[in-house]
């Protein structure tokens, strides 16, 4: 079969023309081999193609290439626009002009809200949009959720209890309040109930987490849609990883209940109400938060700020400085040349943060001498565990760290199914 083939260098691929071109791809003629073990010859628009089985004389190297996708439904509210953009901006790790390093001097930030010191203990009011709209009260919504959870909790006693449980100690702990009958009739724009769901991780099965949907939509608004990020006051995690694998003492530590720590004025606390019940036959009762609620979309940039303002309120500039570029929200990563240079920079801001209510726990190092420096209770229990003989694996910005031979890896969970081809 004699056709008129462009020389091309099969090597260097510079574009990928995918079926759906059907203007480009269409067969205008076709020539038939002469046995059937042979390509056939198909003109298109771009010219002559060969398409077939190779002669079976061919003997080279066969290279096959597999390829699996999997696609996961997600819950989330986050716009697909924004969801895209975040993909495609991890391809440009690492070649994007390296832009001036973000400010975390708290007194140098033009903070959009209110900000004080109440019965030791930071309140910050809550970042809302300059073209905010009135909520409209959406607790019939509020009361469907609930109703739904309290279907899902009668089915699962045990999920029921470490809810309950869950719900018990929001209240106990004073991060929760309960609202008075008085309390409840509020004018139109200043009332917003918050759904609630249980979540479950795979790593603890034990234990349920309660989470408020404050992007849950009633009327096209929701609660989220009228506040703000705020200054953006995050280090960037990469630039974080790399401090952290740069010096041989690698530490890190999390503030206990970050969001739980900063308190919420009381003229915001109206938009941060739920509705719950211990006993699943009676009405709901009404509370509202007097805390930062995680899943706010204002909540990171506030407690990030109060951790700033407390961390230069109590320690030398120089170390405040240092200290406060080593958080992502309530992780902190560091590495220092030796075991004293952690002490002195670790155990002062410990102290400092705790004068706050910012309580650093889960403390984990590759260096022993350092974990001496704190207590039982303070230190990872991976790392309490360690002379157990144990594996000391600690999470580190969703990356896996082994302690005792200071390495990184990464999760994975592949399945227990066989696949057949």
């Amino acid at each position: 079969m004699d056709l008129p083939l462009t020389a091309v260098d099969y090597r260097k691929v510079t574009i990928l023309i995918g079926s759906d071109n059907f203007d480009v791809m269409q067969p205008l003629a076709l020539r038939k081999p002469p046995s059937k073990s042979q390509p056939f010859g198909v003109l298109t628009p771009l010219g002559w193609t060969v398409v077939g089985r190779t002669s079976q004389q061919f003997k080279g190297p066969v290279k096959r290439f597999v390829m699996r996708i999997t696609v996961e439904k997600s819950d989330s509210a986050e716009p697909e626009l924004e969801i895209y953009e975040r993909f495609w901006n991890t391809e440009s790790f690492g070649t994007r002009v390296k832009t001036q390093h973000r400010n975390t001097k708290p007194y140098a930030v033009d903070w959009p809200s209110s900000f004080r010191l109440v019965g030791g203990r930071y309140e910050v009011g809550l970042l809302w949009k300059e073209n905010r709209t009135n909520l409209p009260n959406n607790r019939s919504m509020a009361m469907g959720r609930f109703l739904s959870l309290c279907r899902k909790l009668r089915s699962d006693k045990t999920l029921y209890e470490q809810y309950r449980d869950a719900m018990s100690n929001l209240v106990c702990s004073g991060i929760v309040r309960a609202v008075a009958p008085t309390e409840e009739n509020l004018p139109y724009g200043k009332v917003w109930y918050l759904p609630h769901k249980p979540v479950r991780h795979r790593a603890k099965p034990g234990r349920v987490r309660v989470v408020f949907d404050a992007s849950a939509k009633f009327d096209v608004i929701s609660l989220n849609d009228n506040l703000s990020k705020g200054p953006d006051l995050l280090c960037h995690m990469t630039t974080l990883l790399i401090r952290f694998r740069l010096l041989p003492v690698a530490v890190t530590s999390d503030v206990s209940s970050m969001f739980h720590q900063v308190g919420v004025p009381v003229e915001d606390r109206s938009v941060l109400r739920f509705l719950w019940n211990e006993s699943m036959d009676a009405s709901p009762n009404t509370y509202e938060f007097t805390r930062q609620v995680f899943g706010l979309t204002s909540s990171p940039a506030c407690c990030n700020y109060a951790l700033l303002r407390c961390i230069f309120e109590f320690l030398p500039e120089n170390m405040a400085s240092r200290f406060g570029r080593r958080f992502y929200v309530d992780n902190y990563l560091d590495s220092f040349s030796g075991t004293q240079e952690a002490i002195e920079h670790c155990v002062p801001p410990k102290e400092a943060l705790s004068r706050r209510g910012f309580p650093l726990v889960k403390w984990a190092s590759s260096s022993q001498g350092l974990l001496r420096s704190f207590s039982e209770q303070e230190c990872s229990k991976s790392q309490v565990n360690l002379n157990l003989g144990t594996t000391c694996l600690e999470n580190v910005l969703g990356l896996c760290w082994d302690c005792e031979t200071d390495t990184l890896c990464f999760p994975v969970c592949l399945p227990k199914t066989l696949v057949t081809t």
